[in-house]
C-alpha cells in the first residue's frame, strides 16, 4: 500500500512532451483547450465578459504524471453575473460539474477538466498565484507565470501516513456502502488538498496525498462507488414498480404544456412536490399550517427554462438533498438534466411582491399547506 507513494513521481526534469515543445506550448493543444473553453461557456447562460483563458495545474508545470489532468479555468467577473455572492462558488462549480460530468474529453491522452474562476480568486493573475504555481494563458499563448524548476524536499513519513490513513477509511466506507460518509470524506479530502494548495502550494503534503490517491485510483473507486449506489436506487425492478417516493398519476396529457413544480425536501431526503400548468387559476388557495415543514427547504422548477430555483432565504442544500430533488422530476415529471440556481429573481421572498412568487410548502399528502399558494403564468 505505501509503495503507491513511493512510485509516484512527484517531480519531471521537462514539462510534459506529449503537451509541450520545451516550454511552447504544441499549436493543436492549445487550439484544441480553447474550443473545449469556448463550448463550455456557450453551454451556460453566462452573459459576462471571458477575461482570461488559463492552462494550469500539474499538465503545465514539472509534477505533471500521464496520467494528469489539463485544468482549463476560464476567468470571467462573477460580480457581472449578478449572482448572489453567498452562492457565486457553488453556482460555478455546479456548472463546471454538469460539464464535466457529461462529456469525456481528452488531450493526448490526459482528460480535460473545465473550471470557472472568478478574477479575485488565486491563480487568476499572477499577483494572486499560490506558492509554485504556473499559469499559461490559453487566449494569448504565453506563460503569465513560467514554472519554476525546483529543488523539493518532501516530509515523505508524513505523506506515507496520510495516504495509508485517508485509504482505509475509503476502503472502510465502500464496504459498508455508506454513501453520504463517502460523499462526506470525498469532500473533506478535497477540502484538505484546497488547504494544503493555499498554504504550500502545488508540493504541499496535503497536494502530495491527493495526487497519490487518485494514482491508486481511490478517488476514482469512491466515486463509482457512490455512483453504482445511486443508479441502483433509481432502478426499476422487474415487475415495473416504482420503488421510491409515492404513487402518481400519469402526465401524459400534460407533458407538452409549461409547467411550473413547487416543492419541499427534508433533512431525511423525503421529497414532496406539487405541479402546476400555465393558465390554471390557484390564487389564494387555503390549506392547513404545517409549521415545521418550515424548516424543510424549498424548490422551484420551471419547466420554460428547465431550471430549479433554490431559495435563497433557505438554509443551502446539500449535494444529497439537490440528488434528491433532480431525481424526483425524473422520476415524477421526466425532467432531464435540468439547470440550479440560487438566484431566485423575481420569485425570492418578498413580503411587499407577494404575487410575484410562490410560496410553496407540500404537506405529507401531496398538497399545498401553509397559508396560501400564490401561481403566476410561467
Amino acid at each position: 500500500m505505501s509503495n503507491i507513494v513511493t512510485k509516484l513521481r512527484i517531480y519531471n526534469k521537462t514539462l510534459d512532451p506529449s503537451l509541450w515543445n520545451k516550454k511552447t506550448l504544441k499549436p493543436e493543444v492549445r487550439e484544441a483547450l480553447l474550443k473545449v473553453a469556448e463550448d463550455f461557456y456557450n453551454s451556460t447562460d453566462l452573459n459576462g465578459d471571458i477575461h482570461n483563458v488559463l492552462f494550469l495545474g500539474s499538465s503545465a508545470n514539472y509534477n505533471w504524471t500521464p496520467t494528469s489532468d489539463i485544468d482549463v479555468h476560464i476567468v470571467i467577473d462573477i460580480a457581472a453575473e449578478k449572482i448572489n455572492e453567498e452562492y457565486a462558488r457553488k453556482f460555478m462549480d455546479g456548472l463546471a460539474f454538469k460539464w464535466n460530468t457529461e462529456h469525456d474529453i481528452e488531450v493526448k491522452g490526459h482528460p480535460v477538466e473545465v473550471y470557472l474562476q472568478d478574477i479575485r480568486e488565486p491563480n487568476s493573475t499572477p499577483q494572486q498565484a499560490r506558492p509554485g504555481a504556473s499559469i499559461y494563458s490559453l487566449y494569448e499563448g504565453k506563460w503569465l507565470l513560467a514554472p519554476n524548476p525546483q529543488n523539493i524536499k518532501l516530509d515523505s513519513d508524513k505523506i506515507r501516513k496520510k495516504f495509508q490513513l485517508i485509504k482505509r477509511k475509503i476502503d472502510t466506507l465502500i464496504k459498508t456502502e455508506d454513501v453520504e460518509r463517502l460523499k462526506s470524506l470525498m469532500k473533506s479530502i478535497r477540502n484538505y488538498r484546497n488547504t494544503g494548495l493555499a498554504k504550500g502550494g502545488e508540493f504541499s503534503v496535503e497536494n502530495i496525498v491527493f495526487k497519490a490517491l487518485r494514482h491508486s485510483g481511490d478517488l476514482k473507486k469512491m466515486k463509482d462507488t457512490i455512483n453504482n449506489i445511486y443508479d441502483r436506487k433509481l432502478s426499476l425492478p422487474e415487475e415495473g414498480h416504482v420503488l421510491a417516493y409515492k404513487k402518481t398519476k400519469p402526465l401524459n396529457e400534460q407533458l407538452g404544456k409549461p409547467f411550473l413544480v413547487v416543492g419541499v425536501i427534508t433533512d431525511d431526503l423525503n421529497v414532496k412536490s406539487a405541479v402546476d400548468y400555465t393558465g390554471n387559476s390557484m390564487d389564494h388557495v387555503k390549506m392547513t399550517n404545517t409549521w415545521d415543514v418550515l424548516k424543510d427547504i424549498r424548490w422551484r422548477y420551471k419547466s420554460k427554462t428547465n431550471t430549479i430555483y433554490w431559495m435563497p432565504h433557505e438554509s443551502e442544500p446539500t449535494t444529497s438533498q439537490r440528488e434528491e430533488v433532480i431525481a424526483h422530476l425524473r422520476s415524477k415529471y421526466k425532467v432531464i438534466n435540468p439547470r440550479e440556481t440560487f438566484d431566485a429573481g423575481k420569485y425570492a421572498f418578498d413580503a411587499h411582491t407577494i404575487d410575484e412568487f410562490i410560496n410553496e410548502i407540500v404537506d405529507d399528502c401531496g398538497g399545498i399547506s401553509n397559508l396560501f399558494f400564490f401561481a403566476k403564468k410561467v
